[in-house]
């Protein structure tokens, strides 16, 4: 659902919204129907980017 917003309405980097667009981070946080389910993709998220990308943040493995 978060990647469907993402499609929807645009995406940005640096910001959790911007103009209507959302970052992953916060298409997640407003797709997930709990804070628990957010706070819980989000960590997975991280872990992903730091594990197969070498990323320290979700942000740092976003082109610039």
């Amino acid at each position: 659902m978060a990647r469907l917003r993402i499609e929807t309405d645009g995406w940005t980097c640096g910001a959790l919204r911007e103009d209507g667009r959302r970052c992953a981070i916060g298409a997640i946080r407003i797709e997930a129907d709990s804070r628990d389910q957010a706070d819980d993709a989000c960590a997975l998220l991280l872990e992903v980017v730091q594990r197969e990308f070498g990323g320290e943040t979700v942000p740092s493995l976003t082109p610039r």
